[in-house]
């Protein structure tokens, strides 16, 4: 059975000699208009296979942190010299990947590496070794532009799709115009690093940007873990009154339970800030509840009756409830 290949339409064809300043590039032509969609074990192992004799591969990975409580890894794509893939990596188990991503021998190039590190950590526990990054490479080069879409339209005349920066990557199917823009983030890097490089060594910083590099290879990720005591550093809540800070310690822990059950970040089901509001302005009906800022319809009709109920019966709980410290009470963050 073939792969499944998608075509991106002419209109998306870029010459890599359109590099500014990279020479060596000029005259010759890649078209980087088609990928390869990687859902099944016999095609990841045979994508093994293929970049397990490349010397360097691009790699960028695509979350779903503002759509469930738990985030995870939803897509993986990685280019090579000559080939792009996007992974599924909700229809396949990327754990055989580890190996070529831990090869020393295996150059693998990220822009802003760190987020993708610690999630692919979380996620499969795997170790990436020989590192370059390329938003790394742009600060120390002195570059004005850091971020890959700025560089993209800057080096490359290519302009990403800026919708997809809060895309939900792990609904399916996929839109053709979100797999495009998951197709770009990896598309580049190859000939962009090249053209880092050549800087680098003429100003002489490779060094540098090689021990930047390899401080983000050990960086570990951490579980999430719920802690009411969290509730201190919220902003605002200093201002309250004892009984006001009884009943949002309630309701806090209450959103981290409701956002667990429905699988959505806590901010999907109440900011910060309209918690805070909620306790302010204590709401005896619906109706009044419906008034406060932030308090939509998925809210109201969701959590609308026990929100009510909440505020009517919190009661302090120490073993629930931590009790507030100087420490926590001086910290304030804001969380909106």
């Amino acid at each position: 059975m073939p792969w499944l290949q998608f075509r991106a339409g002419p209109e998306s064809k870029v010459e890599v000699s359109r590099i500014k300043g990279a020479s060596k590039f000029r005259g010759q032509k890649r078209i980087l208009s088609d990928f390869t969609w990687v859902d099944n074990e016999a095609h990841l192992a045979e994508l093994i296979d293929q970049l397990g004799a490349k010397s360097i591969i691009a790699v960028d990975t695509e979350s779903d942190s503002l759509y469930s409580y738990y985030e995870k890894v939803c897509l993986v794509q990685i280019s090579t010299n000559t080939d792009d893939y996007i992974i599924d990596t909700l229809a396949v188990d990327i754990t055989p990947l580890g190996v070529i991503l831990a090869a020393p021998q295996i150059q693998k190039i990220f822009h802003a590496a760190e987020y993708d590190i610690l999630s692919l950590r979380r996620d499969y526990g795997f170790q990436v070794n020989n590192l370059f990054d390329t938003m790394l490479a742009a600060r120390l080069l002195g570059w004005s532009k850091h971020g890959l879409g700025s560089i993209l339209e800057a080096y490359f005349n290519v302009a990403l799709d800026k919708r997809f920066q809060q895309y939900n990557w792990g609904q399916r199917p996929l839109s053709r115009e979100a797999l495009k823009y998951a197709h770009l983030d990896t598309c580049y890097l190859l000939p962009l690093r090249d053209v880092q490089l050549e800087e680098m060594k003429r100003l002489r910083r490779l060094q540098k940007a090689q021990e930047a590099f390899s401080r983000i290879t050990p960086a570990r990720s951490t579980a999430k873990i719920f802690d009411p005591a969290a509730v201190w550093h919220l902003r605002g809540v200093k201002d309250l009154a004892t009984d006001q800070q009884t009943q949002l310690q309630a309701l806090f822990v209450f959103r981290d339970r409701a956002a667990r059950k429905a699988d959505r970040p806590p901010f999907k089901i109440m900011t910060d800030a309209t918690m805070l509001q909620i306790i302010i302005r204590q709401p005896k009906t619906l109706a009044a509840l419906r008034q406060v800022k932030g308090v939509g319809p998925y809210c109201l009709k969701c959590y609308g009756h026990k929100i009510l109920r909440l505020l009517q019966t919190s009661q302090p709980e120490p073993d629930l409830y931590p009790a507030k410290s100087d420490e926590a009470t001086t910290t304030v963050m804001a969380s909106v």
